[in-house]
Formats: structure tokens, C-alpha cells, sequence
């Protein structure tokens, strides 16, 4: 479930406010086994067989190791899905709108690789193995200049990429996904995907994003959150190899969502198999709060590494720093606010208070847009 604020904040204009509730594409089945929902029964069964105790999930009545000496297909709670090879992107690519701090001509280029080796040498400030988790992968990313309302292109070895913003107050326009799912249930992504195969998930959102963001019309995207329901970012790697260069050249916004920390999404009942934040934002390399600390062509991580993810043993996991998932920046005449509703109003008061100051204050923002995602009511600090 994700929330998307919207509203003006022209002092010419009248106030407006217009909240969009966009709910996930799960089904809404009857719960199963001790009230859990349908969508996290297989993904709880092998969490049990993992070795957690039934206990943490108030299963043990239909989901102990004595039903699930046969395993999960077995004991009826998985479908017999089978585990495929490895997919992995071709190129990597990711574009991101530089912090609202910084200057407006600025995006963060990134490239994400299975190989300790740059695409292209001196390009990239960072380069470095994924820390904590996903640590299959590379990340190299920097700050690059780019002059708004033109096509700039830049070089990244074999890689022509083209990247274009719009103006300062000009108009804008996005594409905003949330919970996407396209995979049966496995390890990797062990949330059902209650209708990815009646309506093609894994082949229509892919096509939908390479028609529509694409296209020169549009000048962001946005997944806001449960971003594959990914736990080892196998899932993620498969879907982002089934677009184009082009979509991956417009810049991305994107937001954890509460199973982008727990992958069963509640951490009463996480692990230490989850990524806690950690996989989602190396993955998609936004320029968030905490890479303000790395100027251009500084080789400084661009991410808060101060909290490993496995503080609590095997019963959960600690979540990544908040300043790793907060930011404000600037397309067009959108002000957009992105924050996590994994944290409270203590972790996020200070944040909220200067990015709405800096939304009022510059004169080019003609609509305000905070995203964030969340599990139940009540929770985030929107």
C-alpha cells in the first residue's frame, strides 16, 4: 500500500490537497493457517523449515516441522515452482535527480554489475561490492552535470545513454508503480503473487513501462515501494533486464516499502535472511540524504553503512539508517518529497520540517508530491 500526496503550492493558486491510496495487486484471500494470509503462507512454511520457530508465526497448529517433514509443496502451503537460472541485467543502468540540496543540473549515474570492474574507467566516483546483503552485486555510480531541458549524452564502455530533465519550472510528467510482482513463489521472492500469471505480470509491466516511460513524454518513474517483494535480488535483476535502456536513462524514484525491509513485511517476523533496506537502496542508488557527505568526484560512499543488518541474530534484522531513504529534489515545476514508513515522527520530524521549507521557498515548484509506502494505517509520518 503506498501514498501519494499531492498539492499546490503557489501562492497564486488555491490550496489543494489530493491523496491517492494505491493498493497492491495481491489478492485479498482469506487467511490460512493461524490467520495468516494467503499471500505469506509458502514464504512462512520455508522460513519454518529455515529453522525459525512456528511460534514467531502462531502457525504451530497446521505449520510445525512435523507437518513440514516433507517440505512446503508437500504439506500443500507452496506450489511446486521451481527455482530458474540466474537472470542478470545486460546493463545495468540507473539515473537519479541529484538531492534537492544540490545544484539542479545534477543527476547520479549509476551501473550496477556482478564485476568489481567500472564499465567505464573514470566515470564513476564510487565503485564498490554491494555491503550486507545482495552481495552478488557492484555498484558504480557519480554525480554528473547535465544541462536541463536537452539531451545529454554520455558514454559508459559499449553504452551510449541519453539523459534529458526538464527545465527549471517547466511542466513535468511521471509514471508511478507500487507493489509490483511478476514471480511465482520462491526463495528469492516468497510472497505470492496472487495474479501474476492471469495477467502476464512478468511480461505486460515490463512492456508497459518500456511504452510509456520510454517515450520522450515522460521525464521520471517511480516504484514507491515492495519493490518485487525481493529478499536476495534475484527478482529485481530479472525484471530490470526486461527493459530499456531508454526507461533506465529517465531518472528513477523509488521508496522501501515495508517487504523492502522484512520480506514477509512485518518485522515480528523477520530474519536474517532479509535485506532490511540494505539490497533497495544500493540497487537502485538514489541520491538520498545520505550521500550528501560525497560531492562530485569524491570516491565517498553515498550511502550510511553505521547499522548492520544483523544486530538481532536470526530472529530479524536492523534496519539501514533513515537518511539512506529520505530526500527532496526538483522536476520541472514538481517538488517531490520521498520518505520511508518504516520509521516515526522522531526519526523523521527534523526532515520533514526542512524539505516543506524547501518546498515553499523556490519559486519554480508549482506542486508539491511526497511518496511513501506503508503496511497499516497509522503508520509513517505523513
Amino acid at each position: 500500500r503506498v501514498l501519494v500526496s499531492l498539492f499546490t503550492v503557489s501562492p497564486a493558486a488555491p490550496i489543494m490537497r489530493l491523496s491517492l491510496a494505491v493498493f497492491s495487486p495481491h489478492a485479498s484471500a482469506a487467511a490460512v493457517c493461524g490467520g495468516l494470509p494467503e499471500k505469506l503462507k509458502c514464504g512462512t512454511c520455508m522460513d519454518i523449515v529455515d529453522g525459525q520457530p512456528c511460534e514467531r508465526y502462531n502457525t504451530c497448529e497446521c505449520m510445525n516441522p512435523v507437518h513440514l517433514a516433507q517440505g512446503c509443496v508437500a504439506a500443500g502451503f507452496c506450489d511446486p515452482v521451481q527455482e530458474g537460472p540466474a537472470v542478470n541485467e545486460e546493463f545495468g543502468l540507473r539515473v537519479a535527480k541529484a538531492h534537492g540540496k544540490r545544484d539542479y543540473g545534477l543527476v547520479r549515474v549509476s551501473v550496477v554489475t556482478q564485476s568489481a570492474e567500472a564499465p567505464e574507467a573514470g566515470f564513476f566516483d564510487y565503485s564498490s561490492q554491494f555491503k550486507y546483503r545482495w552481495t552478488d552485486n557492484y555498484l558504480h555510480t557519480g554525480l554528473k552535470e547535465v544541462t536541463p531541458g536537452q539531451v545529454n549524452t554520455f558514454t559508459i564502455g559499449k553504452q551510449t545513454v541519453s539523459v534529458k530533465i526538464p527545465e527549471a519550472g517547466a511542466g513535468a510528467a511521471g509514471v508511478m508503480i507500487a507493489d509490483p510482482c511478476f514471480k511465482s513463489t520462491t526463495y528469492s521472492s516468497p510472497v505470492g503473487c496472487s495474479y501474476g500469471g492471469k495477467f502476464q505480470t512478468d511480461v505486460r509491466t515490463p512492456a508497459l513501462l518500456n511504452a510509456f516511460v520510454g517515450s520522450d513524454d515522460t521525464d521520471f518513474w517511480s516504484i514507491l515501494g515492495d519493490n518485487f517483494y525481493d529478499r536476495i535480488g534475484a527478482g529485481s535483476k530479472e525484471f530490470f533486464s526486461k527493459l530499456s535502456n531508454e526507461v533506465k536513462a529517465t531518472p528513477l524514484v523509488t521508496v522501501p516499502g515495508n517487504h523492502d525491509y522484512w520480506v514477509l513485511g512485518d518485522p515480528l517476523v523477520g530474519t536474517v535472511a532479509d535485506q532490511c533496506g540494505n539490497g533497495h537502496m544500493q540497487f537502485y542508488a538514489q541520491d538520498a540524504e545520505a550521500s550528501l557527505l560525497a560531492q562530485p568526484g569524491d570516491s565517498t560512499p553515498p550511502f550510511n553503512f553505521t547499522v548492520n543488518p544483523e544486530g538481532k541474530g536470526l530472529l530479524g534484522c536492523d534496519k539501514a539508517s533513515p537518511d539512506n531513504s529520505r530526500f527532496y529534489h526538483q522536476f520541472g515545476n514538481i517538488g517531490l518529497i520521498a520518505q520511508s514508513g518504516a520509521f516515526g515522527l522522531e526519526e523523521y520530524n527534523g526532515f520533514m520540517t526542512e524539505s516543506c521549507k524547501w518546498l515553499g521557498a523556490n519559486p519554480g515548484i508549482e506542486v508539491g508530491v511526497i511518496v511513501g509506502h506503508w503496511d497499516k494505517g497509522g503508520l509513517g509520518v505523513i
